[in-house]
Protein backbone atom coordinates (compact mmCIF):
# COMPACT_ATOMS: atom_id res chain seq x y z
CA UNK A 1 0.00 0.00 0.00
CA UNK A 2 2.65 1.87 0.65
CA UNK A 3 4.65 1.77 -2.72
CA UNK A 4 0.85 2.59 -4.11
CA UNK A 5 0.35 5.70 -1.84
CA UNK A 6 3.37 6.74 -2.72
CA UNK A 7 3.46 6.04 -6.51
CA UNK A 8 0.56 8.59 -6.64
CA UNK A 9 2.25 11.50 -4.80
CA UNK A 10 4.98 11.27 -7.34
CA UNK A 11 2.75 11.14 -10.11
CA UNK A 12 0.93 13.65 -9.23
CA UNK A 13 3.57 15.82 -8.44
CA UNK A 14 5.34 14.93 -12.08
CA UNK A 15 1.89 15.88 -13.90
CA UNK A 16 1.99 19.50 -11.68
CA UNK A 17 5.27 20.43 -12.59
CA UNK A 18 5.16 18.89 -16.10
CA UNK A 19 2.02 21.17 -16.05
CA UNK A 20 3.58 24.39 -14.85
CA UNK A 21 6.49 24.09 -16.94
CA UNK A 22 5.27 23.24 -20.17
CA UNK A 23 2.38 25.71 -20.84
CA UNK A 24 3.48 29.05 -22.07
CA UNK A 25 0.45 30.91 -20.11
CA UNK A 26 0.68 31.77 -16.79
CA UNK A 27 -0.47 28.96 -14.54
CA UNK A 28 -4.33 29.37 -12.74
CA UNK A 29 -3.27 27.45 -9.92
CA UNK A 30 -3.35 29.02 -6.58
CA UNK A 31 0.09 28.06 -4.92
CA UNK A 32 -1.64 28.67 -1.57
CA UNK A 33 -4.27 25.51 -1.99
CA UNK A 34 -3.52 22.64 -0.54
CA UNK A 35 -4.35 19.02 -2.07
CA UNK A 36 -7.78 19.12 0.12
CA UNK A 37 -9.09 22.49 -1.77
CA UNK A 38 -9.19 19.99 -5.28
CA UNK A 39 -11.67 18.21 -3.53
CA UNK A 40 -15.21 19.58 -4.24
CA UNK A 41 -16.51 20.81 -1.44
CA UNK A 42 -19.94 21.83 -2.42
CA UNK A 43 -23.04 20.45 -0.11
CA UNK A 44 -24.95 17.71 -1.74
CA UNK A 45 -28.21 17.35 -1.45
CA UNK A 46 -30.43 14.06 -2.03
CA UNK A 47 -34.30 14.39 -3.68
CA UNK A 48 -36.03 11.24 -2.20
CA UNK A 49 -38.70 12.19 -4.19
CA UNK A 50 -37.74 11.02 -7.29
CA UNK A 51 -39.15 8.35 -9.15
CA UNK A 52 -38.92 4.90 -6.62
CA UNK A 53 -36.11 2.03 -7.04
CA UNK A 54 -36.77 -1.14 -8.19
CA UNK A 55 -34.58 -4.15 -8.00
CA UNK A 56 -33.97 -6.19 -10.84
CA UNK A 57 -34.30 -9.94 -11.00
CA UNK A 58 -31.44 -11.62 -9.67
CA UNK A 59 -29.69 -13.66 -12.39
CA UNK A 60 -26.56 -16.12 -12.58
CA UNK A 61 -23.33 -14.74 -14.03
CA UNK A 62 -21.12 -17.21 -15.69
CA UNK A 63 -17.82 -15.68 -16.51
CA UNK A 64 -15.98 -12.46 -15.81
CA UNK A 65 -13.69 -11.41 -18.66
CA UNK A 66 -12.65 -8.27 -18.34
CA UNK A 67 -10.51 -7.04 -15.70
CA UNK A 68 -11.26 -3.55 -16.19
CA UNK A 69 -14.69 -4.29 -14.38
CA UNK A 70 -15.94 -4.19 -18.06
CA UNK A 71 -20.09 -4.98 -17.23
CA UNK A 72 -20.32 -5.63 -20.89
CA UNK A 73 -23.06 -9.19 -20.67
CA UNK A 74 -22.71 -9.04 -16.73
CA UNK A 75 -25.88 -8.74 -15.61
CA UNK A 76 -27.48 -5.65 -13.64
CA UNK A 77 -28.52 -7.72 -10.34
CA UNK A 78 -25.56 -11.11 -10.43
CA UNK A 79 -27.49 -14.20 -8.45
CA UNK A 80 -25.50 -15.36 -4.68
CA UNK A 81 -26.47 -17.83 -2.65
CA UNK A 82 -24.50 -16.18 -0.19
CA UNK A 83 -26.41 -14.97 2.75
CA UNK A 84 -24.76 -11.31 3.35
CA UNK A 85 -25.71 -11.95 7.58
CA UNK A 86 -23.20 -15.05 7.70
CA UNK A 87 -20.85 -15.04 4.77
CA UNK A 88 -18.65 -18.34 4.33
CA UNK A 89 -15.50 -17.04 3.25
CA UNK A 90 -12.10 -19.31 2.21
CA UNK A 91 -8.74 -17.63 1.61
CA UNK A 92 -6.55 -19.06 -1.08
CA UNK A 93 -3.01 -18.09 -1.56
CA UNK A 94 -2.71 -17.68 -5.37
CA UNK A 95 0.94 -19.80 -6.02
CA UNK A 96 3.27 -17.46 -7.98
CA UNK A 97 6.41 -19.19 -7.40
CA UNK A 98 7.78 -15.97 -5.48
CA UNK A 99 6.94 -14.46 -2.00
CA UNK A 100 7.26 -11.17 -3.24
CA UNK A 101 4.93 -11.44 -6.47
CA UNK A 102 1.92 -9.39 -6.30
CA UNK A 103 -1.31 -9.97 -7.70
CA UNK A 104 -2.58 -6.20 -7.74
CA UNK A 105 -5.08 -6.41 -10.53
CA UNK A 106 -8.84 -7.90 -10.90
CA UNK A 107 -8.85 -11.20 -11.57
CA UNK A 108 -10.43 -12.73 -14.69
CA UNK A 109 -12.57 -15.95 -14.69
CA UNK A 110 -13.08 -17.51 -17.77
CA UNK A 111 -14.47 -21.18 -18.55
CA UNK A 112 -12.83 -23.21 -15.63
CA UNK A 113 -9.77 -21.16 -15.23
CA UNK A 114 -9.06 -18.35 -12.78
CA UNK A 115 -6.09 -15.69 -14.43
CA UNK A 116 -4.10 -12.77 -12.76
CA UNK A 117 -1.74 -11.04 -13.47
CA UNK A 118 1.41 -10.22 -10.90
CA UNK A 119 3.75 -8.04 -12.17
CA UNK A 120 4.97 -9.11 -15.91
CA UNK A 121 3.82 -12.64 -15.66
CA UNK A 122 0.48 -14.28 -16.55
CA UNK A 123 -0.96 -16.94 -13.93
CA UNK A 124 -4.02 -19.58 -14.70
CA UNK A 125 -5.33 -21.23 -11.78
CA UNK A 126 -7.98 -23.93 -11.46
CA UNK A 127 -11.63 -22.56 -10.66
CA UNK A 128 -12.68 -25.49 -8.63
CA UNK A 129 -9.55 -25.24 -6.58
CA UNK A 130 -7.95 -21.89 -7.14
CA UNK A 131 -4.74 -22.80 -4.89
CA UNK A 132 -3.52 -25.23 -7.85
CA UNK A 133 -1.76 -23.65 -10.59
CA UNK A 134 -2.04 -24.66 -14.22
CA UNK A 135 0.14 -22.72 -16.20
CA UNK A 136 2.31 -19.28 -15.94
CA UNK A 137 3.78 -16.98 -19.01
CA UNK A 138 6.02 -14.51 -19.13
CA UNK A 139 3.99 -11.92 -21.44
CA UNK A 140 6.81 -9.18 -21.48
CA UNK A 141 10.47 -8.98 -20.99
CA UNK A 142 10.49 -5.04 -19.81
CA UNK A 143 10.72 -6.93 -15.91
CA UNK A 144 9.17 -6.02 -12.58
CA UNK A 145 7.13 -3.26 -11.10
CA UNK A 146 5.03 -2.47 -14.33
CA UNK A 147 2.14 -0.28 -13.74
CA UNK A 148 -1.65 -0.71 -14.84
CA UNK A 149 -2.01 -3.46 -17.79
CA UNK A 150 -5.04 -5.74 -18.06
CA UNK A 151 -6.33 -9.12 -19.05
CA UNK A 152 -9.94 -9.69 -21.40
CA UNK A 153 -11.05 -12.85 -22.22
CA UNK A 154 -13.12 -14.26 -25.11
CA UNK A 155 -13.50 -17.96 -26.46
CA UNK A 156 -10.14 -19.26 -26.22
CA UNK A 157 -8.40 -15.99 -26.48
CA UNK A 158 -6.81 -14.22 -24.22
CA UNK A 159 -5.48 -10.11 -24.79
CA UNK A 160 -3.29 -9.51 -22.38
CA UNK A 161 -1.32 -6.12 -21.33
CA UNK A 162 1.25 -5.72 -18.34
CA UNK A 163 2.05 -2.31 -18.17
CA UNK A 164 4.71 -2.54 -20.84
CA UNK A 165 4.84 -1.95 -24.96
CA UNK A 166 3.34 -5.42 -25.26
CA UNK A 167 0.03 -6.44 -26.51
CA UNK A 168 -0.05 -10.29 -26.26
CA UNK A 169 -2.33 -13.09 -27.32
CA UNK A 170 -2.67 -16.47 -25.81
CA UNK A 171 -4.30 -19.28 -26.25
CA UNK A 172 -6.67 -19.65 -22.47
CA UNK A 173 -6.81 -23.21 -22.16
CA UNK A 174 -2.52 -23.88 -22.84
CA UNK A 175 -1.08 -20.24 -22.20
CA UNK A 176 0.72 -20.70 -25.71
CA UNK A 177 1.10 -17.38 -27.17
CA UNK A 178 -0.02 -16.89 -30.67
CA UNK A 179 1.02 -13.28 -31.30
CA UNK A 180 2.97 -10.25 -29.72
CA UNK A 181 2.45 -6.89 -31.32
CA UNK A 182 5.49 -4.28 -29.71
CA UNK A 183 3.11 -0.63 -29.67
CA UNK A 184 5.01 2.42 -29.48
CA UNK A 185 4.43 3.62 -26.07
CA UNK A 186 3.48 1.84 -22.98
CA UNK A 187 -0.20 0.90 -22.10
CA UNK A 188 -1.41 0.86 -18.52
CA UNK A 189 -5.35 -0.29 -19.97
CA UNK A 190 -7.43 -3.43 -20.60
CA UNK A 191 -7.38 -4.32 -24.20
CA UNK A 192 -10.61 -5.41 -25.72
CA UNK A 193 -11.63 -7.97 -28.14
CA UNK A 194 -14.57 -7.40 -30.56
CA UNK A 195 -15.53 -8.73 -34.01
CA UNK A 196 -12.24 -10.25 -34.82
CA UNK A 197 -10.00 -7.05 -33.56
CA UNK A 198 -8.29 -6.21 -30.47
CA UNK A 199 -8.06 -2.70 -28.93
CA UNK A 200 -5.76 -0.94 -27.15
CA UNK A 201 -4.76 1.90 -25.86
CA UNK A 202 -1.77 3.06 -24.92
CA UNK A 203 -0.36 6.42 -22.17
CA UNK A 204 0.16 8.90 -25.20
CA UNK A 205 -3.63 8.51 -26.18
CA UNK A 206 -2.85 6.18 -29.10
CA UNK A 207 -5.42 3.86 -29.90
CA UNK A 208 -4.46 0.76 -31.87
CA UNK A 209 -6.96 -1.64 -33.71
CA UNK A 210 -4.74 -5.42 -34.33
CA UNK A 211 -5.84 -8.02 -36.09
CA UNK A 212 -7.18 -10.84 -33.57
CA UNK A 213 -6.59 -13.92 -36.03
CA UNK A 214 -2.79 -12.38 -37.62
CA UNK A 215 -1.69 -9.77 -35.09
CA UNK A 216 -0.79 -7.19 -37.73
CA UNK A 217 -2.17 -3.24 -37.76
CA UNK A 218 -5.22 -2.69 -38.63
CA UNK A 219 -5.26 1.12 -38.00
CA UNK A 220 -3.82 3.50 -35.08
CA UNK A 221 -5.14 6.44 -34.51
CA UNK A 222 -4.00 9.62 -31.75
CA UNK A 223 -5.43 12.01 -29.63
CA UNK A 224 -4.10 15.00 -27.88
CA UNK A 225 -2.24 13.94 -24.61
CA UNK A 226 -2.78 15.25 -21.44
CA UNK A 227 -0.15 16.65 -19.74
CA UNK A 228 -1.95 16.81 -16.06
CA UNK A 229 -3.48 12.99 -15.88
CA UNK A 230 -2.35 10.14 -14.01
CA UNK A 231 -2.12 6.59 -14.95
CA UNK A 232 -3.65 6.48 -18.15
CA UNK A 233 -5.82 3.69 -17.63
CA UNK A 234 -8.52 4.22 -19.49
CA UNK A 235 -10.11 1.64 -21.88
CA UNK A 236 -12.61 0.98 -24.50
CA UNK A 237 -16.05 -0.57 -24.71
CA UNK A 238 -18.00 -1.81 -27.20
CA UNK A 239 -21.41 -0.31 -28.97
CA UNK A 240 -22.55 -1.70 -32.11
CA UNK A 241 -20.86 -1.02 -34.83
CA UNK A 242 -17.98 1.60 -32.86
CA UNK A 243 -15.91 1.30 -29.74
CA UNK A 244 -16.52 3.99 -27.03
CA UNK A 245 -13.01 5.15 -25.76
CA UNK A 246 -12.55 7.96 -23.14
CA UNK A 247 -9.29 9.41 -23.51
CA UNK A 248 -7.19 10.96 -21.03
CA UNK A 249 -7.40 14.46 -22.41
CA UNK A 250 -11.20 14.94 -21.26
CA UNK A 251 -12.42 13.31 -25.17
CA UNK A 252 -14.88 10.53 -25.64
CA UNK A 253 -15.31 9.41 -28.87
CA UNK A 254 -17.14 6.50 -30.57
CA UNK A 255 -14.60 5.46 -33.13
CA UNK A 256 -15.68 3.05 -36.33
CA UNK A 257 -14.30 -0.85 -35.77
CA UNK A 258 -12.75 -0.59 -39.06
CA UNK A 259 -11.65 2.61 -39.78
CA UNK A 260 -10.51 4.26 -36.40
CA UNK A 261 -12.89 7.59 -38.31
CA UNK A 262 -14.90 9.18 -35.60
CA UNK A 263 -18.24 8.66 -35.57
CA UNK A 264 -18.55 11.45 -33.34
CA UNK A 265 -16.79 13.09 -30.16
CA UNK A 266 -17.19 15.28 -27.39
CA UNK A 267 -15.01 17.12 -24.87
CA UNK A 268 -16.06 16.87 -21.37
CA UNK A 269 -15.97 19.57 -18.94
CA UNK A 270 -13.25 20.14 -16.41
CA UNK A 271 -15.07 20.31 -13.30
CA UNK A 272 -17.01 23.08 -11.46
CA UNK A 273 -14.76 26.04 -10.65
CA UNK A 274 -10.96 26.65 -10.47
CA UNK A 275 -10.36 23.93 -8.00
CA UNK A 276 -10.45 21.48 -10.57
CA UNK A 277 -7.35 20.73 -12.97
CA UNK A 278 -7.55 17.42 -13.89
CA UNK A 279 -9.33 16.04 -17.12
CA UNK A 280 -8.15 12.19 -17.07
CA UNK A 281 -10.47 9.64 -17.64
CA UNK A 282 -9.43 5.95 -15.52
CA UNK A 283 -12.73 3.74 -15.81
CA UNK A 284 -14.21 1.83 -18.33
CA UNK A 285 -18.18 3.16 -19.80
CA UNK A 286 -20.98 1.79 -18.51
CA UNK A 287 -22.99 1.58 -21.66
CA UNK A 288 -26.78 0.77 -21.46
CA UNK A 289 -29.86 0.83 -23.79
CA UNK A 290 -27.51 3.44 -26.04
CA UNK A 291 -26.90 5.25 -22.79
CA UNK A 292 -22.80 5.80 -21.95
CA UNK A 293 -22.17 6.79 -18.57
CA UNK A 294 -18.67 7.70 -16.88
CA UNK A 295 -17.02 9.23 -14.66
CA UNK A 296 -13.98 11.69 -14.67
CA UNK A 297 -11.21 12.08 -12.22
CA UNK A 298 -12.96 15.90 -11.98
CA UNK A 299 -15.32 14.60 -9.95
CA UNK A 300 -18.33 14.81 -12.60
CA UNK A 301 -20.99 11.76 -13.56
CA UNK A 302 -21.82 12.16 -17.50
CA UNK A 303 -24.92 10.75 -19.03
CA UNK A 304 -24.22 10.56 -23.01
CA UNK A 305 -26.41 9.45 -25.64
CA UNK A 306 -23.97 6.81 -28.02
CA UNK A 307 -25.86 6.98 -30.84
CA UNK A 308 -24.65 10.70 -31.48
CA UNK A 309 -22.82 12.08 -28.48
CA UNK A 310 -24.86 14.49 -27.16
CA UNK A 311 -25.01 14.90 -23.64
CA UNK A 312 -28.45 14.35 -21.74
CA UNK A 313 -27.04 15.20 -18.30
CA UNK A 314 -24.24 15.44 -15.69
CA UNK A 315 -24.09 15.85 -12.05
CA UNK A 316 -20.68 17.59 -10.41
CA UNK A 317 -21.40 15.68 -7.32
CA UNK A 318 -21.57 11.97 -8.56
CA UNK A 319 -18.01 11.61 -10.74
CA UNK A 320 -15.20 10.08 -8.69
CA UNK A 321 -12.15 7.00 -9.66
CA UNK A 322 -14.07 3.71 -8.78
CA UNK A 323 -16.38 2.41 -11.67
CA UNK A 324 -20.23 2.66 -11.60
CA UNK A 325 -23.02 0.46 -11.57
CA UNK A 326 -26.29 1.08 -13.59
CA UNK A 327 -29.79 -1.27 -12.55
CA UNK A 328 -32.65 -1.09 -13.86
CA UNK A 329 -33.57 3.06 -13.32
CA UNK A 330 -30.57 3.91 -11.68
CA UNK A 331 -26.98 4.54 -11.26
CA UNK A 332 -25.26 3.69 -8.26
CA UNK A 333 -21.64 5.14 -7.85
CA UNK A 334 -19.33 6.11 -5.21
CA UNK A 335 -17.86 9.86 -5.33
CA UNK A 336 -14.74 11.90 -5.24
CA UNK A 337 -15.89 11.99 -0.97
CA UNK A 338 -16.39 8.35 -0.67
CA UNK A 339 -20.16 8.77 -0.67
CA UNK A 340 -22.36 6.22 -2.28
CA UNK A 341 -24.75 7.72 -4.47
CA UNK A 342 -28.04 6.70 -6.25
CA UNK A 343 -28.89 8.78 -9.05
CA UNK A 344 -31.84 8.93 -11.59
CA UNK A 345 -30.98 7.24 -14.76
CA UNK A 346 -32.79 9.54 -16.84
CA UNK A 347 -32.31 12.90 -15.05
CA UNK A 348 -29.26 12.54 -12.95
CA UNK A 349 -31.23 13.06 -9.72
CA UNK A 350 -29.78 11.81 -6.35
CA UNK A 351 -31.86 9.55 -4.69
CA UNK A 352 -30.09 8.87 -1.49
CA UNK A 353 -26.40 9.26 -0.25
CA UNK A 354 -24.19 7.15 1.89
CA UNK A 355 -21.09 8.35 3.56
CA UNK A 356 -18.70 5.33 3.24
CA UNK A 357 -16.11 7.63 5.42
CA UNK A 358 -17.73 10.16 7.38
CA UNK A 359 -15.20 11.35 9.44
CA UNK A 360 -12.37 13.45 8.43
CA UNK A 361 -13.17 12.82 4.57
CA UNK A 362 -10.78 15.14 3.28
CA UNK A 363 -7.59 14.02 5.53
CA UNK A 364 -7.95 10.54 4.01
CA UNK A 365 -8.55 11.55 0.77
CA UNK A 366 -5.42 13.50 0.10
CA UNK A 367 -2.26 11.57 -1.18
CA UNK A 368 -0.15 14.25 0.50
CA UNK A 369 -0.91 13.10 4.09
CA UNK A 370 0.44 10.15 5.87
CA UNK A 371 -2.43 9.02 7.82
CA UNK A 372 -4.27 5.76 6.28
CA UNK A 373 -5.56 5.93 3.25
CA UNK A 374 -8.37 3.69 2.33
CA UNK A 375 -9.70 3.06 -1.04
CA UNK A 376 -13.48 1.63 -1.84
CA UNK A 377 -14.05 -0.35 -4.74
CA UNK A 378 -17.55 -1.14 -6.29
CA UNK A 379 -20.35 -1.01 -6.01
CA UNK A 380 -21.41 -4.12 -7.52
CA UNK A 381 -25.26 -5.36 -7.44
CA UNK A 382 -24.79 -8.92 -5.56
CA UNK A 383 -28.51 -10.49 -4.79
CA UNK A 384 -30.03 -7.51 -4.63
CA UNK A 385 -27.44 -5.60 -2.37
CA UNK A 386 -24.19 -3.19 -3.13
CA UNK A 387 -21.30 -4.19 -2.01
CA UNK A 388 -18.23 -2.52 -1.35
CA UNK A 389 -14.87 -3.12 -0.65
CA UNK A 390 -12.31 -0.98 1.42
CA UNK A 391 -8.77 -1.94 1.22
CA UNK A 392 -8.73 -1.34 5.68
CA UNK A 393 -10.57 -4.74 5.61
CA UNK A 394 -14.13 -4.35 5.18
CA UNK A 395 -16.70 -5.88 3.03
CA UNK A 396 -19.54 -3.01 3.18
CA UNK A 397 -23.33 -3.93 2.19
CA UNK A 398 -25.62 -1.61 1.67
CA UNK A 399 -29.44 -2.03 0.65
CA UNK A 400 -30.19 -0.20 -2.83
CA UNK A 401 -33.31 0.46 -1.79
CA UNK A 402 -33.21 3.03 1.07
CA UNK A 403 -28.97 3.70 1.16
CA UNK A 404 -29.11 2.11 4.38
CA UNK A 405 -26.37 -0.07 5.81
CA UNK A 406 -26.98 -3.77 5.04
CA UNK A 407 -24.01 -5.59 6.64
CA UNK A 408 -20.10 -4.62 7.31
CA UNK A 409 -18.28 -8.04 7.20
CA UNK A 410 -14.89 -8.18 7.70
CA UNK A 411 -12.38 -9.34 4.84
CA UNK A 412 -8.82 -9.23 3.96
CA UNK A 413 -7.08 -5.95 3.81
CA UNK A 414 -5.66 -4.20 0.98
CA UNK A 415 -7.94 -5.04 -1.43
CA UNK A 416 -7.76 -2.73 -4.78
CA UNK A 417 -10.28 -4.27 -6.51
CA UNK A 418 -14.19 -4.46 -7.14
CA UNK A 419 -16.57 -7.76 -5.83
CA UNK A 420 -16.38 -9.99 -8.68
CA UNK A 421 -19.54 -12.74 -8.67
CA UNK A 422 -19.60 -15.66 -10.77
CA UNK A 423 -21.72 -19.15 -10.38
CA UNK A 424 -23.41 -17.58 -7.19
CA UNK A 425 -20.03 -17.35 -5.53
CA UNK A 426 -18.00 -14.04 -4.76
CA UNK A 427 -14.58 -12.99 -5.39
CA UNK A 428 -11.93 -10.98 -3.81
CA UNK A 429 -8.03 -10.26 -4.22
CA UNK A 430 -5.74 -8.23 -2.13
CA UNK A 431 -2.19 -7.52 -3.50
CA UNK A 432 -0.41 -10.36 -1.98
CA UNK A 433 -2.42 -12.43 -3.89
CA UNK A 434 -4.98 -13.70 -1.72
CA UNK A 435 -8.16 -14.73 -3.73
CA UNK A 436 -11.19 -14.57 -1.21
CA UNK A 437 -14.06 -16.52 -2.51
CA UNK A 438 -17.46 -15.57 -0.21
CA UNK A 439 -20.34 -18.14 -0.53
Amino acid sequence: MKLIKESYKYLLTLSLLTLMACTTDKPKIDPKLEYKDFIQEETIKADSSVAAITIPTAEENQSWNSSNFSLLDIPENIATTADINKLNVKNYRLYSGSSDANHTRTVVIHGDSIFALSDNILYSYELASPNKLKWSVTVSMNGKNLIGGGIYAQDKYLAVTSGSKDLVLLDASSGNILWTYTLMNISRSTPLIYKNLVFINTVDNSMYAIDLNTGFLKWIIKEAHEKLGFLGASSPEAFKETIIMPFSSGKLAALNIETGQAKWSASLSLGIGNKSYVNDIDIVPVIKKDTVFLSSLNGILYSIDANTGSLNWSNPHAGGHSQIWVADDYIYTINKNNQVLALHKKSGTINWIYDLEPQNIKKKESLFFDDPYYTFKGPTMIGGYLYIVSSNGSLIIIDPKSGKLASNLGVSRNIYSPSLAVGNKIYLINESGVLSVVD
